[in-house]
């Protein structure tokens, strides 16, 4: 479609953690930090995945940052601006590896036709020109309750996560 090539995904994935309607800049990690855990995430071809690893007693708070992050991330404009030079570097840096720039011919070969041949990045000159409202107008088509799956493993009261997230979702 209209952002095909833009690298729109793995934008988001840095933006999800510069700041929601609730937590200004900064505070996303303080609070997953602050319960005990640790967050991150990482974008394919197929999906962008935010985790936080931590201890049961912090379940609460890192359910409650991540749906915050995944549903009211407010992309501020001077955090999008430094976030575009990160992956814009990020991007020259893939290209200067012989594996990755090799695994792009790959790609791009074996698909032809299918999205997967056009690099999570994005192409350089498209996600150069990509503006914070086309990134932001990308996140609030595509990060929704119904293209959103939430995984959780551990030691937690599973009963008790179902209602949280409905309540979240609706």
């Amino acid at each position: 479609g209209r952002w095909m090539g833009a690298g729109l995904s793995h934008f988001c994935e840095h933006m999800l953690f510069k700041g929601t309607t609730k937590r200004p800049t900064g505070v996303i990690d303080q609070d997953i930090r602050g319960a005990g855990g640790d967050d991150n995430a990482y974008t394919t071809s197929e999906r962008t995945v935010y985790h936080v690893t931590g201890a049961a007693e912090g379940f609460d708070t890192a359910f409650d940052v991540i749906a915050d992050m995944v549903m009211n991330s407010n992309f501020p404009p001077e955090e999008t601006t430094k976030e575009h030079a990160v992956v814009v570097k990020e991007i020259e840096r893939y290209l200067d590896n012989p594996d990755a720039v090799l695994y792009e011919v790959y790609e791009r070969t074996l698909y032809q036709q299918h999205p997967y041949r056009v690099p999570v990045l994005g192409y350089p000159d498209r996600f150069k020109r990509v503006t914070r409202e086309e990134v932001f107008a990308y996140y609030q088509e595509r990060y929704t309750p119904d293209l959103t799956t939430f995984i959780a493993v551990g030691d937690f009261d599973a009963a008790s996560v179902l209602p949280k997230i409905a309540k979240t979702a609706a």
